[in-house]
């Protein structure tokens, strides 16, 4: 197997790690907000919540990686100095480490001061991609074909939908980080954790919907290259 097959590889498990975890991870979210809902069940989709956030978010920073890498070996995307792409992985490195951190540090002050530096970065990539996109449908950027310019512009999309997502789904991270399954206290959910829970799902339910929408379009023009 060559280098670009497992680039592919990992590409294509990426894509399907998003869209396998996210909605489990949003209505088990949902679940938990529940004020009626037996603590031992809370505590089960709080870790299902947990982990299935942790997955997709980092599947969605290496498939940026892997998809400009794939571009470049298959000269779509022109690339002028070798450097850059040892810069972009740099960038997609730092991002996953931030990223990284701030799940591993959990509502700590350092943990959320992480998350919010993760999600400015989430967009403004996003907004990069978005400009790739426009001046390759221009003819002036690095984007050989109006394809992976499309992709690119749906991909920077869900870069910028999923920032504000997880800027609505913040006090869903606070109430689930407060669960303690050491502690007799992870058993309070109170009317008020339970009703800011639930209206925060709410207020992130069109977010979450239209980012996986766009995911699937974005690997369905994976497999159905124009070339």
């Amino acid at each position: 197997m060559t280098s670009n097959d497992l680039f592919h590889f990992g590409h294509v498990i990426a894509f399907a790690l998003i869209l396998g975890v996210d909605l489990p991870a949003y209505y088990a979210a949902k679940l938990v907000s529940g004020e009626n809902t037996a603590p031992e069940l809370r505590l089960i989709a709080a870790r299902v919540v947990r982990w299935s956030n942790v997955v997709s978010s980092g599947a969605l920073i290496l498939l940026m990686g892997l998809g400009v890498q794939i571009a470049v070996d298959l000269g779509v995307y022109r690339v002028t100095q070798d450097i850059a792409m040892t810069i972009t992985w740099t960038i997609i490195l730092v991002w996953f480490a931030v990223w990284l951190a701030s799940e591993i540090l959990g509502t700590s002050a350092l943990g959320n001061r992480l998350y919010t530096i993760e999600v400015w970065v989430r967009v403004l990539i996003g907004l990069g991609n978005v400009y790739d996109a426009i001046v390759g449908f221009m003819g002036t950027g690095l984007i050989e074909t109006n394809w992976l310019a499309l992709k690119v512009m749906l991909l920077g999309l869900v870069l910028i939908v999923s920032g504000v997502a997880r800027v609505r789904l913040r006090p869903v991270r606070e109430a689930l980080g407060r669960i303690n399954p050491l502690s007799a206290q992870w058993r309070n959910w109170d009317m008020v954790t339970g009703n800011t829970v639930a209206a925060a799902l709410k207020r992130a339910r069109p977010m979450v919907h239209m980012t996986l929408l766009m995911v699937l379009i974005a690997a369905w023009m994976g497999i159905n290259k124009s070339w």
